[in-house]
């Protein structure tokens, strides 16, 4: 089981990373933010995920351990900060994309 919830939580990392470059490549590359959006929703479902991972953990074992630790930061930052640079991230692909494009045109 100690394996499998590492494996567990890299899975979940493999998904937001990959949900956020289909996000991008939706929103920039085929220009259709509509379907973006519901690449949220699957990182949404991931940091849900994430959290139900963490509560099985710490009421199987009782203990609080590093695994823990590492998803109830991933969870704050989302919470804290991951809006605002979501945002600024977009903001820079959004720029370089019209950068690329008047390049091209």
């Amino acid at each position: 089981m100690n394996t499998l919830r590492w494996v567990l939580l890299g899975g979940t990392e493999v998904i937001f990373w990959s949900g956020l470059i289909a996000f991008f490549a939706l929103r920039y590359g085929l220009r259709r933010p509509d379907l973006s959006r519901l690449v949220l929703v699957f990182v949404i479902g991931e940091h849900v995920a994430l959290l139900v991972f963490g509560v099985v953990d710490f009421v199987r074992t009782g203990t609080w351990s590093l695994y823990q630790a590492i998803i109830a930061g991933i969870l704050v930052y989302m919470l804290i900060w991951g809006r605002k640079d979501l945002d600024r991230l977009d903001g820079w692909v959004a720029r370089r994309v019209q950068g690329w494009q008047s390049r091209h045109d």
